[in-house]
Order: C-alpha cells, then sequence, then structure tokens
C-alpha cells in the first residue's frame, strides 16, 4: 500500500501517462479506495487533461494567433473554481 499522498499523486501522473506496472496500478487502486483528496486530484488532473485536449483541438483548428473568447474563458476560470 501507499504510505503517502505525495507517492500517490505521483502514480496517477505516471497513469497518465500509460506507464505504471501492475504492482503501481494495484498500490494506486488501494490508496484512492481509502483517500478522497487523492481521488480528488486524480478527478481535477483527469478535467485539466481535457481541457487542455480540447483547446489543442482548437488551435489545431484554428491556426495561430488563436484566444479565446473572454466568455470561454470566463467559463473556464468558474469550472476551475467549482472543482477547487
Amino acid at each position: 500500500m501507499i504510505h503517502s499522498c505525495e507517492d500517490a499523486t505521483f502514480l496517477a501522473v505516471k497513469k497518465e501517462e500509460g506507464k505504471l506496472t501492475s504492482r503501481e496500478k494495484t498500490k494506486l487502486f488501494f490508496h484512492l479506495f481509502i483517500c478522497g483528496i487523492c481521488r480528488r486530484f486524480v478527478k481535477q488532473s483527469r478535467r485539466l487533461q481535457k481541457m487542455g485536449q480540447s483547446c489543442h483541438e482548437k488551435m489545431h483548428d484554428h491556426p495561430a494567433p488563436f484566444t479565446l473568447a473572454p466568455e470561454t474563458q470566463a467559463r473556464m476560470q468558474e469550472e476551475i473554481a467549482k472543482h477547487l
């Protein structure tokens, strides 16, 4: 079992990169089962990953210079604030 949240967040990030061993996956699973704070971290990390991917796709569709509309910026800030 993982003894610290620091180790768990490291493994969670490593998992996003697809580089966990089966033993690390098991350790992370059990830590997340008991630790709500780390579960929240994983959820927020996934959300940020999706937001970044969406932004990347929009940039690909609209070559530079690309800026987000003020309404979109405000909506993103509201979403982030909700989950902090």
